[in-house]
């Protein structure tokens, strides 16, 4: 039905919300250049982000779809705060 990418980064500070916030960004620029036809199934997937920082993680989940309809004006900050928020 989906396909669903789970990502571990190592991130220095997990309370820097601009640093998380833009490497979700750089994710999704991967994600959504891959082309639509070596993805399989029909509906968008799901993502995972796992940023780790020592023996501390947080989690980021959220859909394609979910991350495609916020507002391009937003900060780095206010993309990770929007991811965070449930849907």
């Amino acid at each position: 039905m989906e396909t669903d990418f789970n990502i571990t980064l190592r991130a220095h500070d997990l309370t820097n919300e601009s640093d998380l916030g833009e490497r979700i960004v750089k994710v999704m620029q991967v994600i959504e250049s891959i082309p639509k036809e070596q993805i399989v199934g029909p509906q968008p997937g799901r993502v995972s982000i796992t940023f780790q920082s020592g023996n501390d993680q947080k989690v980021v989940n959220f859909y394609i779809n979910q991350y495609q309809a916020l507002d391009s004006g937003l900060s780095n900050s206010e993309i990770y705060q929007a991811l965070q928020t449930p849907q």
